[in-house]
């Protein structure tokens, strides 16, 4: 499946906190193709950033921040096993049922749970780079 960094960022978020085996495992070896090498992170300018906090004295989580211009119709080919396919289906389709679908969820919501190809109605746009 065609990825571009902020779905990478994305499905990396939404790993389980406990689970079977099976589903962990496979997260497990996932995560080795999500990571960006050296070179995307230089190229995209991809780092640990605090999130913004609303309250002064209350410690901000770390968050994932990249350059969205430059990133912009780079993907990369990644191979999610079947198990997490369902998974993720799933916890997307939850979010929506809930109402708790945020927009950066929507390209991911559209390639697990609609079957787009790139996530986008508009998919004219060709990759900057297909990795494998």
């Amino acid at each position: 499946m065609k990825l571009t960094v902020e779905d990478r960022i994305l499905i990396y978020g939404l790993q389980p906190e406990k689970g079977n085996y099976e589903l962990l495992s496979s997260f497990r070896l996932l995560e080795k193709n999500l990571r960006f090498n050296e070179e995307e992170t230089r190229n995209y300018d991809i780092k640990n950033v605090p999130e913004p906090t609303p309250m002064p004295g209350v410690e901000p989580r770390m968050m994932v921040a990249f350059n969205k211009e430059v990133a912009e119709g780079y993907t990369k080919e990644i191979r999610i096993p079947a198990r997490i396919r369902s998974y993720l289906t799933e916890k997307l389709e939850d979010l929506d049922s809930t109402e708790e679908l945020t927009p950066q969820y929507v390209g991911l919501y559209e390639k697990f749970c609609l079957g787009k190809k790139d996530g986008n109605a508009d998919s004219t746009k060709q990759s900057k780079g297909d990795n494998k």
